[in-house]
């Protein structure tokens, strides 16, 4: 017999015992006045309010600059490509600086590829920080809500099943957009997202809404990574 089965059974027969003699555990006793508290499990949507925050003016407005900043630069370097372009369409073959004009069009072009390369991976990397940072943020108040309400367990998960037409041409993002959704059904009085909402001090989702739609119709404001296009 191993250890585990044995310890097992000798849990067991002291349980029977007891139970027998009419003896109430102590402990066993706190642990019943405790189940309420123990037993008690909400959710909150995680997803959701990490994306509010990102559009928060802290977050938005720094990567919105250094966006600029990136285009700025690559704007230059596409200009200066460009001038080259214009100069070599002027040449003809014979003509003795053509072939150094040529290699200075080349290392233009390298140079603005690399340029473009550099942007985007920090755009993303910036872009990633922020995501990890608001969700350590939403973390803590979730938490911090949910000691004063006496949760025992709290599911990140999302309100509902329903994945956008959008988001459902590649498979790794369908796949995203279940694993976002562990719970698969819960009663709506369980979720503590709105008091969330309130300890990250977030307005009024709807308003974030208005300000999206805003966006949306400026091209010029749109978040995209730099170097795109």
């Amino acid at each position: 017999m191993r250890p585990a089965e044995r310890i097992t059974i000798y849990a067991a027969l002291a349980i029977a015992v007891a139970l027998a003699l009419g003896i109430r555990d102590p402990q066993a006793v706190a642990t019943r006045a405790q189940s309420q508290v123990v037993d008690s499990i909400a959710t909150v949507d995680v997803f959701t309010l990490v994306d509010e925050m990102l559009r928060q003016p802290e977050y938005r407005s720094l990567l919105e600059a250094r966006t600029e900043e990136l285009n700025a630069q690559i704007g230059t370097a596409q200009q200066r490509v460009q001038a080259l372009q214009v100069e070599l369409s002027l040449m003809t073959p014979q003509d003795v600086n053509a072939q150094a004009k040529y290699q200075e069009f080349q290392q233009a072009q390298a140079e603005l590829q690399a340029l473009g390369q550099q942007a985007n991976t920090e755009y993303m990397a910036m872009s990633s920080g922020q995501v990890a940072d608001t969700y350590e943020r939403v973390y803590q108040a979730a938490n911090a809500v949910a000691e004063r309400q006496g949760i025992a367990y709290l599911m990140a998960t999302m309100p509902n099943g329903e994945i956008e037409e959008n988001e459902r041409a590649q498979a790794a993002v369908v796949i995203q957009n279940i694993l976002a959704r562990p719970l698969l059904r819960g009663h709506a009085i369980n979720n503590i997202t709105d008091l969330v909402r309130d300890e990250l001090g977030l307005p009024d989702p709807s308003t974030l809404e208005e300000e999206a739609d805003e966006g949306d119709a400026n091209p010029g404001d749109a978040e995209a990574a730099p170097g795109d296009g």
